[in-house]
């Protein structure tokens, strides 16, 4: 863990192309937010974040990749969320290609509190 001012931030490696980090930040409160980066579906990511009051995870794809895969659907992050138990998902790195209210729908019917994050929109945690 590394304290900076009122933060707690941990990092958990998760698999991906490259090597990545997601990130929890925990306040002095208790509130915690994690971070998913850019990654496939996996334990590691559910192990971490387990608990967090706030998840962010990709939504890259509407189908899962064939082969190594390297990134994740939305309704996988949802799964991910609903695992890990975490009160609510926000959906992030989506093509500007994918039609939002399938990525939306999809994941909504995995865990109910998911919204697709939204340039310049705060998330208390």
């Amino acid at each position: 863990p590394v304290q900076v001012g009122a933060l707690v931030l941990e990092f958990a490696e998760v698999p991906h192309f490259v090597p990545v980090h997601a990130v929890s930040v925990r306040t002095t409160a208790g509130g915690r937010f994690v971070f998913g980066a850019d990654h496939r579906p996996c334990d590691e990511i559910i192990d971490f974040a387990r608990g967090a009051d706030l998840l962010m995870l990709e939504a890259t794809l509407l189908m899962p990749e064939t082969g190594i895969r390297g990134h994740m659907t939305s309704a996988e992050a949802a799964e991910i969320a609903r695992d890990a138990g975490v009160d609510r998902l926000v959906l992030t790195h989506m093509s500007d290609e994918l039609p939002r209210e399938q990525l939306l729908a999809d994941a909504t019917a995995v865990h109910r509190n998911t919204v697709l994050a939204v340039q310049g929109a705060e998330y208390a945690f």
